[in-house]
């Protein structure tokens, strides 16, 4: 007896867009610097400013090249910042393309900083640090790169290789460039896929209300 084989498809390679995860310290602007992004108001939806949650946003983000006007979309994971946390920031990072590592110019490395390094790294995906809240008065791009090389994550032009860009969320101010960076990255790395392909799901957060029903939270790639 012969078996019938089951129809496949074609196989269909495509570029698609980057999954980019914001992680670091607790109130170091990775929220704002969605916030504007989005030109939405995540911050005053959260409790007492701070993100307790995971969520997924997907932006176009629009450039000229060679004199026209190219649409690109990027998909965001933002991650709580809080040392609570962990575990979620972890499954973002596992879910994720390219992540943002957000270090405050006021502030410098802290200890939730470290812990999304330590995540990234263990993710083995390239990332970019983004130095925040450079419109605040007592900024210091300097410092938080030297805080940086203290903890022995090296940016360009301070002793290493890995790629930032300082920004405000507030103001705007070099969030254009993050978004330039983060499709080079995206076009350096190739992130392709078979869109003919079954889909595959990671589950990064779930929750159970009170009449016994499923709240899941999921990538898809």
């Amino acid at each position: 007896m012969i078996k019938k084989q089951q129809p496949t498809s074609e196989v269909q390679i495509e570029s698609r867009p980057p999954v980019v995860v914001v992680m670091g310290h607790v109130d170091h602007g990775k929220s704002t610097l969605l916030d504007y992004i989005r030109k939405s108001n995540i911050v005053q939806k959260e409790v007492g400013g701070i993100t307790q949650k995971m969520s997924a946003y997907e932006v176009v983000h629009k450039f000229k090249e060679a004199g026209k006007e190219i649409s690109k979309s990027i998909t965001f994971l933002d991650t709580p910042g809080h040392e609570s946390f962990n575990a979620i920031r972890s499954r973002g990072a596992n879910a994720a393309d390219i992540a943002i590592l957000i270090v405050s110019a006021e502030d410098g490395v802290k200890p939730q900083t470290l812990d999304a390094y330590r995540e990234i790294k263990a993710s083995a995906i390239p990332f970019i640090v983004g130095i925040s809240k450079i419109d605040k008065p007592n900024a210091n791009i300097d410092r938080a790169k030297q805080s940086l090389a203290e903890s022995e994550i090296y940016v360009e032009g301070y002793g290493g290789t890995i790629p930032f860009v300082a920004f405000s969320g507030v103001s705007g101010q070099g969030i254009d460039e993050l978004l330039d960076m983060i499709l080079l990255t995206a076009d350096v790395e190739n992130f392709t896929a078979d869109i003919n392909a079954p889909a595959e799901s990671l589950v990064i957060e779930s929750n159970r209300d009170k009449v016994s029903k499923f709240k899941i939270f999921i990538s898809i790639k």
